[in-house]
């Protein structure tokens, strides 16, 4: 799941991104310049989505903060990848 949001204090850009790993719904958010936003929102290729790839660089080169399992946010600096589906 990806999704775009504008905050009303600021009306800085951030984006919303979900996955289902291990049976738990993971969330992150990180803030994106607006011209990043182009990518999230071309037109999705049905037979192979690009969006939820672009979501995941975004958030690779950005610090997000993660909502897990544990139902406890988290900083993770830029750089790390975004945990996604099962391991198998």
């Amino acid at each position: 799941m990806v999704a775009l949001a504008r905050c009303k204090a600021c009306a800085g850009l951030a984006l919303f991104y979900a996955a289902l790993v291990h049976d738990e719904l993971w969330q992150y958010w990180c803030s994106i310049a607006d011209a990043e936003r182009e990518l999230l929102v071309e037109e999705d290729d049905l037979g192979s989505p690009r969006r939820p790839g672009h979501a995941r660089a975004l958030l690779f080169s950005h610090g997000y903060l993660l909502l897990g399992p544990a139902q406890e946010f988290e900083w993770v600096p830029p750089g790390h990848a975004v945990i996604e589906g099962t391991p198998w």
